[in-house]
């Protein structure tokens, strides 16, 4: 049998390798390259077991291969035999002896056979034997996929998300038999790919063997039937560098949680034996739990493990972020082993010794070795009986680091491992000695971004950095870090960044050589040690051979025996590079500073309090004390002189009880004495000061930027109004209600109310009256907590909400940083639950404004607030020049930083270095207290050590420091200065309550003790508490207020906030978090920050410590420009140099850099008198600050006024913004400026009306009417720009000059600590690094592949970049605000407003109540002109006239009867009050009033008018009645406008010219198109007894420019909804603006040429086209058998911005004027008896103090404008002038009257035209062609120039347009005999043009038949404009001028006016120079205009 069974053995396996010799690559085996001795081994078990089977049908061969054993037929091995793991390559070597032994063993002694236990699948061995060294690793190639299959990691082939965080909550089936697993790809090591697999072919949980091959399903795509794991990763796109193996990449079962969500399991139990174990024979270990692991996984874990791990001594380690709590080994020792362990051994370092020999293992965890060795028949199962020392977790020797006792006393600190690439050891022993951080480990994760972000980052041809790349830069930032500084990821994540996108190849070329950016791994640990050898010995390299767990020991065992002679390292970097694991490190902190910063930074703030009460509470607290009674201790080394003795803690007390007995009953003298003079106690408590009328309460002054700042708010509340989302309605309130919500803070509930108060907000919103605003003022504040009467207050707001529908309700949130928690249980979230309650934020009538000054949380990914909705503080302040400067500039906190490097002063900002020298020896002796504990304790000290030094006990000097000693001896001394006891605070900040209880009390006994108790006072404050002063205190400041001159000499009266603390010399102990945005009084002078300790640093937390000293400050203190709040634009930089030039000081740079530890007791920072006037000095009475020589209150109370919270001065906004447009908020800025100086402030407006408004500018109007903006106001500047203004800086009321504590006008001395200190001054470079920290706590940002914010940048793009690179917290409210396709949802009525702390705020927004308020109000108003009518003093012809002749016929009559006024001469005085700054037409008629009116004001004034029901509208105008003709054409339409090109010919612009109409279909009814092409043929006409299908007859032209927002082309109001004709005439630039803006209105686009024309080339095309089509509808009418004269020649020209008209009845006696549509005059005029001889019929403009009397003068012959309806027609023959920008209308007018034409104004109906300061006419920047030129001066005089002369400066502006400037303000000096001379006109020839008020011009016209009038008057002047041929010699020669008169001869060349002057022989008359010749300032392709002037000379007789 034996023979046969040799036999088949043989002659099978020869057969099986000759029919395929690679099988063993595919028999199931999923990696394929199994070696073939290990296979045939396998497969000789199998085959012999099935040989030797007794069974009838035996089991298939290859059935059998890692099946469960079966515990009943299996031989226990006895003891005398051994498991040793087979040589594979004694097997290799000797396959028969091996086959042979087998076989012998097998049938030894006759035995029956058994059957064999199944082979266990030993891969996952191979894979962690490492290759030798120098062997080449064989690289993975992997299969390509399938072509258009998705290749993005994280994702299957087919585009499905596998992803374990994708698919949490996904509820998934699985197969029978199949569980999900996770899968660990290395390019998404943050991510887990889930997997279903067969799990027969996965380990049993109880003997941990599992079939070979693989049978797994896809989850995403759903496909089956993966047989091949190398199949299955290349379909999930694991992307693996080596082979795939299942028991290498499966890690993780997939299992729910009690949520039902899919979360990370157990892990997959997979024999992984190293190879040290392996040939020890170590037994393998159970599962253990991963230290990285979450601890909600962990638990998990712990649960499903059924092998936790148990031993005598456990302890966990110290994780405080993301790392195991306590609770997880808790969990773990719930499920004990079934058999006890011995008690652990503790090892001195690294792993716990092996026995010797072999170590036999457990049945259950162990599987069976092959047969050929056999077990023996006594082998145990269980590890029971052995007696063998266990470590305490079963974890893998090799993986696992021993703490040993007593490191942390050692190592004076806690040491810090940082986690960074790769898998930490297990940790066990005394573990509470070491902390675990994640600091730094995602800067080395992986990132995938899309391409766009790569590319804007520069990476785009950058490849990833290697890990060996990673690991070089973070030991070189380690380098740099050098002994003090501390890591900061984000300072990493900048080199990381930097360092890749150096990397980026560019060049094509070199991405052959791209191999060679990277280091090799075996290269990278000698590399780390030269990168290390320059620090000096505070770096040190560890190269781990074995694992990261041997260099961590090492490390360990290094810092606990240091060698002699070597440099005790800050940090430890440990490598481990192996080839199949890859690059593993992390990082040691050991350094006492830097482990002890890292480690409490770890803590949140909570904690920290928690743990700093417990050691006190405990009395560790009391170490401290026993220590400085210990004699010579090492605290006992002097601060200043290292070398003497200083007396200990003991010694110091026995001074002090010493000196007390002295005291004798005595004290100091409280105030306005000498330092050591001593009085009674009964004496000093009697002195009281009189009354001090320097502390009496300011008023709160508004100031200019808090307007602005209110404007900018109210603007984009329009713009939420008027963006068509319908969010907000402002036109169905008519009320406002408001509630401001602040944090828990009493001071700041206090503060707020008293301003609210003081505003009369309450009182101008009409909420209450001014005897009740004082009771119920508090009403309208709340304090976010959850106290009944607060939230009664909300409820009741709540309440309201719902109960007042029409009004409008605003919620205001201060401080909105404060808060940011999700709500739950408790006080938090209380602010979540409030405003983001859904049912109330959707309210349609609330609006919610967030203000911060730390808006970071609220700028994430996911923030509430659109990027549109934020509203910034401006950033910079320049003068304008019409305002006084201001004396103070703000001093905020890039302020306090930069003042770091200032090299002549002290600096504002600085740190003790004694005083950290001495914490620091301190910290590392006792390092199991906080750091906080202790460096109070010291800090008191010092101060009780300085007190006692000030009060004269000798020995106590030595034991403060300077920083110390100066400021308490400034605060105590400078009472002692002032007659009324005045002096300054010191603010120290003790964020622990119980420290800052401990600081009082000690404090307050030291103080009393020295008998100080009178001099200064000691305050405790915290957020919950009142302000509690001592009785004496209290006096003296009841005293100063005059509350004491009552007859009872007592008050009521106490401090209840901050500033009213101003002017007592007081130490403030303030506690808490963080400061919560109270005003610090002006008396500040000291900001003690050295116990802030900002373990975890933020940019927000150090911010707001800062921003205690922010304030306004003297503009001449500080020695630098120091700026805020710039709001100019790009055209003030000559006025902001000379800002500069007025507000800067040179740095003296010739002393050397300061100390900061050597503080002089004289000035912090400042010089001579300032210097003295800083430190409490008393100044010279006679001697005016500042603010009085301006005349004006200084900024000071600005900051009384509402500036709370944080920010930064940046720097102006950038030159590429738009200039903002008059109506914007420069002009509301402006107009808030003259309110408040009373001062006119000169502005030059873009905007004329249609051309007539020339100089035009804001109204004239009262300045409480100003402030608000009009009607539907919406600003101009983009949203995505700030806009920019000039306005000065805030003013606050002046201090006095006897003020002692004056120091609001200095910086505060603000002093940190040294690591807040190293973060917050600037680098070398001048960039402040603290802007680049994490924003906030509850912020973190999304990958550390990111740009950093260096320098100082505007607010907009600090926003923008929050909100793209940070993610709120899990614990943020704002963490599921997320709709479709994970985008946040945005609050469409929620506000931002942000600025720097203590700038402001508050008075800005009480600002923006109040003219909120106003708008509401005014938004059924409109200002129109009301100009005052001119030269109404002549004797009107039309006057004279009405009394002749059918006088009553005519008066009474409603239209005018044609012969009655044909016979009326015209009138062509100019009356409209517009035309004031115009020159007089002359009409032979002398006026009264020898002296013309001279325009003084350049602003028209304006009135305020309620709006009716017939007005016209804009397009912010919205109502659900014309909401169709403001909208678009439905969508189900086929079309929505078409383009239309319709051609005419026309001599003027050539042959022919083509203007396109844009018609909407709805709009195509009103036109004729061809039957073939649908062409545009003609625009319906009616007949003149035809209605038509229209409700008028006349089609409407409305030329419009630049207001496509503000235009009002809404007529449906005004037109009754009826049916009419409108067209709106724009230029070509801005046909799309005028579609977007009214896409259901007819557009008329004229050609490009007409782009820079001015409004009279509009009238003239509107005219011609007129004409044309009336040519046209009569041939079309006339083969209908219309008669051709029988078409409707007329069309209205109406200017956009009449907004009502109006009609006067004369049959009623009072003779109202009422309202009407212009519908019903339209009709009214088209209704006039013999309509077609008429040329022109108009109305006039309404003005309130109109002359004229409309029952005398019904109809008028005169000038029309604005709103006329022409007979194109009768006026054929006259034209336009298609070159005129100004006064075409009075030009056009005269030339219908010369011409014979009817003009006829209905007096009875007039317009009223809204003040539109937008566009409207064509104006241009006064820019040069020449490069470099200076355009800041130049004058309309530059205008013109002599040709060829070097004078002349090319303009970037038409020939016409400056003439014309030129002529209105400079025809002084072309016309000097003119000028207020009425009796001699000029005379101009077929023209009008504007020449100045104060040049009168005569009108003749040259054309034959015309009708001029007669006159016998010398004319003082000849204008001779663009002749034609109708004006000859003779023509001329008729008049009369006088001598010395001046002629103009303009022409469109030199070579016309030559030919001008010769033909009409002008030099017979004239006398000409070369030198008089000009042209306008163009170049030779603008073609200039050309004119000649001459003087007249006598006639030859």
């Amino acid at each position: 049998m034996t023979d046969i069974y040799h036999i088949n053995i043989n002659t099978l396996r020869t057969r099986i390798r000759e029919y395929n010799p690679y099988a063993h690559k595919a028999m199931g085996n999923t990696h394929g390259q199994l070696k073939s001795s290990r296979f045939e081994a396998a497969l000789h078990n199998s085959i012999e077991q099935s040989l030797r089977s007794q069974d009838v049908a035996p089991r298939p061969v290859f059935s059998q291969l890692y099946l469960d054993k079966q515990q009943g037929h299996v031989r226990q091995p006895g003891p005398e035999t051994i498991d040793v793991k087979p040589n594979i390559k004694e097997l290799e070597a000797a396959p028969r002896d091996r086959h042979s032994s087998a076989s012998s063993t097998s049938g030894y002694r006759g035995n029956p056979p058994v059957q064999e236990q199944p082979s266990v699948d030993q891969s996952y061995e191979d894979e962690e034997k490492e290759d030798p060294p120098g062997s080449p690793q064989q690289p993975y190639r992997f299969p390509t996929p399938p072509e258009g299959a998705c290749q993005t990691p994280g994702y299957c082939q087919a585009g499905k998300d596998i992803r374990l965080t994708s698919l949490r909550e996904v509820k998934l089936t699985l197969p029978e038999g199949f569980v999900l697993v996770g899968a660990k790809s290395p390019n998404l090591p943050d991510n887990i790919l889930v997997a279903a697999v067969d799990a027969r072919f996965l380990p049993n949980p109880k003997t941990n063997l599992a079939l070979l091959g693989f049978s797994g399903n896809c989850i995403g795509c759903g496909e089956q039937g993966f047989r091949y794991f190398t199949e299955f990763s290349a379909h999930i796109n694991m992307r693996l560098t080596t082979q795939p193996k299942k028991q290498k990449h499966l890690k993780y079962y997939i299992v729910r949680n009690n949520l039902g969500l899919l979360v990370r399991g157990p892990l997959v139990p997979w024999k992984v034996v190293s190879p040290e174990v392996r040939k020890r024979g170590f037994p393998m270990a159970p599962q253990v739990v991963s230290p990285l692991l979450s601890a909600g996984e962990k638990m998990l874990a712990g649960a499903a493990s059924s092998q936790a791990a148990q031993g005598a001594q456990q302890a966990t380690i110290s994780y405080h972020a993301n790392r195991v709590p306590a609770s997880l080994l808790a969990a773990q020792q719930q499920h004990p082993s079934p058999q006890p362990r011995p008690s652990t051994i503790k090892y001195g370092g690294g792993s716990p010794p092996l026995p010797n020999g072999p170590s036999p293992s457990d049945g259950s965890a162990q599987p069976p070795k092959k047969r050929h060795k056999g077990w023996g028949p006594g082998r145990p199962d269980t590890m029971s009986n052995l007696n063998l020392v266990m470590p305490p977790h079963p974890a893998m020797q090799a993986e696992s680091v021993f703490i040993q006792p007593g490191l942390l006393n050692i190592c004076c600190t806690k040491p810090v491992v940082l986690a960074c690439h790769g898998n930490l050891p297990y940790l066990h022993g005394n573990v509470n000695d070491v902390v675990v951080s994640t600091l730094l480990v995602d800067c080395y994760k992986p990132v995938q971004m899309p391409p766009k972000l790569l590319e804007g980052l520069g990476l785009t041809n950058a490849p990833p950095l290697s890990v060996e790349t990673m690991a070089l830069l973070t030991v070189q930032y380690l380098v740099q870090l050098g002994n003090e500084k501390v890591p900061l990821r984000e300072e990493f994540d900048a080199i990381l960044l930097q360092a890749r996108q150096e990397s980026a190849i560019k060049d094509k070329n070199m991405q052959q050589h791209a191999q060679f950016l990277s280091v090799a791994p075996a290269q990278l640990p000698w590399l780390a040690k030269v990168a290390a050898s320059a620090s000096n010995g505070l770096v040190r390299i560890v190269n781990a051979q074995a694992s990261l767990a041997e260099g961590i020991s090492e490390t360990l065992q290094m810092i606990c025996m240091p060698q002699p002679y070597t440099r005790y390292p800050s940090f430890v970097v440990v490598i481990h590079v192996s080839r199949h694991r890859g690059t593993e490190f992390c990082v040691l902190v050991t350094g006492v500073h830097q482990a002890r910063v890292v480690a409490e930074s770890m803590l949140s703030a909570s904690d920290c309090f928690k743990e700093i009460s417990y050691e006190i509470i405990t009395g560790k607290f009391n170490l401290l004390t026993s220590h400085f009674k210990e004699p010579n201790t090492a605290m006992s080394v002097p601060v200043k002189k290292h070398g003497a003795h200083v007396p200990g803690n003991s010694e110091l007390d026995k001074l002090l009880d010493d000196f007390v007995g002295t005291m004798t009953g005595e004290v100091m003298v409280p105030y306005h004495g000498q330092e050591l003079y001593r009085v009674r106690d009964d004496v000093a408590k009697d002195m009281l000061p009189d009354k001090n009328p320097d502390v009496t309460t300011d008023h709160q002054e508004l100031h200019p930027v808090q307007i602005a700042v209110a404007m900018k708010i109210l603007s984009q509340v329009c713009a939420i109004a008027d963006s068509g989302t319908q969010s907000l309605d402002l036109g169905r309130f008519s009320k406002v209600d408001i509630l401001v919500m602040v944090p828990p803070s009493n001071i700041l509930y206090n503060q707020t109310v008293e301003r609210l108060k003081q505003s009369g907000v309450l009182v101008d919103l009409g909420m209450e009256t001014a005897s009740t605003v004082d009771q119920k003022v508090d009403q309208y504040v709340m304090k976010c907590d959850s106290v009944a009467e607060n939230q009664a207050k909300f409820e009741s707001f709540v309440k309201h909400v719902r109960q007042h529908p029409y009004t409008l309700h605003v919620l205001i949130q201060d401080q909105a940083h404060v808060d940011v928690n999700r709500h739950s249980a408790g006080n938090m979230g209380l602010a979540d639950r409030n405003i983001n309650c859904k049912d109330f934020a959707d309210a349609p009538n609330l609006l919610t404004l967030q203000v911060s000054a730390s808006p970071f949380s609220l700028q994430t990914q996911k923030s509430r607030v659109t990027p549109h909705n934020e509203v910034f503080w401006p950033s910079n302040i320049k003068q304008n020049p019409n305002v006084p400067p201001e004396d103070t500039v703000y001093f905020g906190v890039s302020d306090y930083c930069r003042t770091a490097d200032w090299s002549n002063h002290m600096p504002a900002l600085r740190s003790d270095d004694s005083f950290e020298q001495m914490s620091t020896s301190l910290l590392a002796k006792y390092p199991k207290l906080h750091s906080m504990v202790i460096r109070t304790y010291i800090l008191v000290r010092h101060y009780s050590a300085a007190l006692m030094t000030i009060a004269g006990v000798p020995g106590a000097q030595e034991m403060t420091t300077t920083e110390t000693l100066n400021m308490l001896q400034d605060i105590v001394n400078a009472p002692l200065t002032s007659a009324s006891g005045q002096g300054s605070m010191l603010l120290l900040r003790v964020p622990s309550i119980q420290l800052a209880m401990v600081a009082y009390d000690k404090l307050h006994s030291v103080r009393d003790k020295l008998g100080l108790q009178y001099r200064f006072d000691v305050i405790l404050s915290s957020a919950n508490t009142d302000l509690t002063l001592e009785e004496y205190f209290l006096k003296r400041m009841q005293a100063w207020r005059g509350e004491l001159d009552n007859p009872e000499g007592k008050s009521s009266w106490v401090p209840r906030t901050y500033c009213d603390l101003d002017g007592l010399p007081c130490i403030l102990i303030l506690c808490g978090k963080d400061p919560l945005g109270e005003t610090m009084p002006r008396s500040l002078k000291y900001c003690d920050l050295r116990l802030v300790n900002h373990g975890h640093v933020t940019r927000a937390s150090l911010e707001q410590e800062i921003s205690l000293g922010c304030r306004y400050i003297s503009r001449d203190v500080v020695n630098e420009p120091i700026t805020v709040c710039d709001m100019s634009d790009e055209d003030s930089q000559s006025d902001s140099e000379m800002d500069n030039e007025e507000g800067e000081l040179q740095i003296d740079t010739d002393r050397p850099r300061s100390n900061s530890s050597d503080v002089q007791q004289t000035s912090p920072g400042f010089s001579g008198n300032q210097a003295r006037h800083y430190n409490g000095s008393v100044s010279d009475p006679t001697r005016k600050t500042p603010s009085e020589n301006v005349g004006r209150s200084s900024p000071d109370s600005a900051q009384d006024s509402g500036k709370e919270s944080q920010g930064n001065s940046a720097p102006e906004t950038s030159p590429q913004q738009p200039r903002a447009s008059v109506t914007s908020l420069q002009g509301m800025v402006e107009n808030s400026i003259d309110m408040i100086y009373g001062k006119d402030t000169e502005k030059n407006s873009n905007s004329h009306d249609n051309g007539e408004d020339e100089d035009a500018d804001l109204p004239n109007e009262p300045s409480e009417q100003r402030e608000a903006p009009m009607a539907s106001v919406k600003s101009s500047v983009s949203k995505d720009n700030v806009p920019t203004t000039s306005t000065s800086s805030l003013g606050q009321p002046k201090p006095s000059a006897s003020r002692i504590a004056g120091s609001s006008l200095l910086p505060v001395t603000i002093i940190v600590s040294k690591t807040a200190y190293d973060i917050l001054r600037p680098d070398p470079q001048g960039k402040q690094r603290h802007i680049s920290l994490q924003p906030h706590p509850d912020v973190g940002w999304i990958c550390p592949l990111r740009p950093m914010l260096l320098g100082e940048v505007t607010n907009e793009v600090q926003s923008a970049y929050y909100r793209q690179w940070t993610e709120p917290l899990q614990h943020h409210m704002d963490t599921d605000n997320k709709g479709e396709n994970n985008l946040p949802v945005f609050h469409p009525r929620r506000l931002l407003l942000s600025g720097p702390p203590q700038v402001g705020k508050t008075g800005a927004y009480l600002q923006f109540l109040r003219v909120l308020f106003r708008m509401l109000i005014r938004l059924l108003e409109v200002e129109v002109y009301n100009e005052e009518e001119i030269n109404m003093d002549h004797e009107s012809p039309a006057v004279s006239l009405v009394f002749n002749e059918n006088q009553t016929t005519h008066l009474t009559a409603k239209w005018p009867d044609y012969e009655f006024v044909r016979s009326m001469p015209f009138d062509a005085n100019l009356h409209e009050g517009k035309y004031k700054s115009c020159s007089p037409v002359y009409a032979g008629v002398e006026k009264k009033d020898d002296s013309p009116a001279v325009n003084t004001d350049s602003r028209r004034p304006t009135m305020s008018i309620m709006l009716s029901k017939f007005s016209a509208h804009n397009s912010f105008h919205h109502c659900e009645h014309c909401h169709h003709y403001m909208e678009s054409v439905a969508p189900q339409q086929s079309r929505e406008s078409s383009l239309y090109s319709f051609t005419f010919p026309s001599a003027v612009y050539g042959e022919e010219v083509r203007l396109h109409f844009i018609i909407p279909q709805t709009q195509e009814k009103h036109f004729v198109f061809s039957k073939q092409g649908h062409h545009l043929e003609s625009l319906r006409l009616p007949s003149l007894d035809d209605v038509g299908h229209n409700d008028i007859k006349t089609p409407i032209f409305t030329p419009t420019c630049s207001r496509q927002e503000h235009g009002l082309l809404n007529l449906y109001h005004a037109m009754e909804g009826g049916r009419h004709t409108h067209i709106v005439v724009v230029k070509q630039c801005e046909m799309a603006l005028y579609q977007k803006f009214w896409p259901n209105h007819i557009i008329l686009v004229l050609p490009v040429v007409c782009n820079d024309a001015g409004i009279g080339a509009a009238r003239f095309l509107v005219k011609e086209l007129a004409y044309y089509n009336l040519e046209l509808e009569r041939n079309r009418q006339e083969e209908l058998g219309v008669r051709r004269q029988d078409v409707w020649p007329y069309v209205i020209i109406m200017d956009d911005s009449l907004v009502m008209w109006n009609v006067q009845d004369s049959a009623q006696e009072d003779k109202k004027t009422q309202n009407i549509s212009l519908k019903s005059i339209i009709q009214h005029l088209e209704a006039t008896p013999k309509i077609t001889h008429f040329s022109m019929l108009g109305a006039r403009q309404w003005s309130g103090k109109s002359a004229v009397d409309v029952s005398m003068q019904p109809f008028s012959r005169c000038h029309l404008h604005s709103f006329i309806m022409l007979n194109v027609d009768a006026t054929q023959n006259v034209q336009y002038d298609q070159n005129r920008y100004n006064c075409e209308d009075v030009d056009f007018n005269m030339r219908i009257s010369s011409g014979n034409g009817l003009l006829c104004r209905f007096n009875r109906f007039s317009f009223m035209k809204k003040a539109i300061h937008v566009g409207g006419g064509m104006d241009f920047p006064m820019k040069t062609k020449v490069a470099n030129a200076n355009t800041q001066n130049i004058t309309t005089r530059q205008f013109v120039a002599a040709p060829d002369s070097e004078d002349l400066v090319p303009l970037v502006a038409p020939p016409q347009f400056l003439l014309e400037k030129y002529l209105a303000h400079e025809s002084k000096a072309l016309f000097p005999m003119a000028v207020d001379n009425q009796l001699t006109p000029v005379l101009a020839i077929d023209c009008y043009l504007n020449l100045g008020a104060q040049i009168s011009v005569a009108y003749m016209s040259s054309r034959p038949h015309s009708v001029n009038p007669d006159t016998d008057c010398r004319f003082s002047g000849l204008l001779l404009y663009l002749c034609d041929s109708f004006v000859m010699a003779d023509f001329l020669k008729k008049f009369n001028f006088v001598p010395g008169a001046t002629l103009c001869v303009i022409c469109p060349d030199r070579n016309t006016l030559r030919r001008q002057i010769v033909r009409l022989e002008l030099e017979d008359q004239w006398r000409f120079r070369l030198r008089d010749e000009f042209q306008t300032a163009n170049t030779a392709e603008d073609k200039p205009l050309y004119f000649l002037t001459g003087q007249h000379i006598a006639r030859l007789k």
